[in-house]
C-alpha cells in the first residue's frame, strides 16, 4: 500500500503543476528543455522495468510519471502558442 501512496506523492506535482498554468494562462517559467529530460528518463526507466526489472509498482510509477511530463510539455506549448498569436 505505502508504494502507491509513494506513487501518488512522487507524481501529483505534475498534475499542480498544469493547473498552475492553466489558471495563470501562461507558460512562460517552464523549461522545456527540463521537460524533455525528465521524458527522456521516464521512457529509459520504464523501459528497463518492462524488459528487465519486471515490478508492476515501478512500472505504473513510471507511466503515471510519463503521462505526466507528457502532459505538461503539452500544455507548455499550448499556452506558449497562445501568448504568441
Amino acid at each position: 500500500m505505502i508504494e502507491y501512496v509513494a506513487i501518488l506523492l512522487l507524481n501529483v506535482g505534475w498534475f499542480v503543476q498544469m493547473k498552475r498554468i492553466v489558471n495563470r494562462k501562461s507558460s512562460d517559467d517552464i523549461s522545456l528543455f527540463n521537460l524533455f529530460i525528465m521524458t527522456s528518463g521516464f521512457i529509459l526507466l520504464q523501459t528497463y522495468t518492462l524488459t528487465e526489472a519486471w515490478d508492476p509498482v515501478y512500472a505504473l510509477s513510471n507511466f503515471v510519471g510519463l503521462t505526466g511530463v507528457l502532459g505538461m510539455i503539452a500544455v507548455t506549448l499550448i499556452y506558449r502558442r497562445k501568448n504568441d498569436e
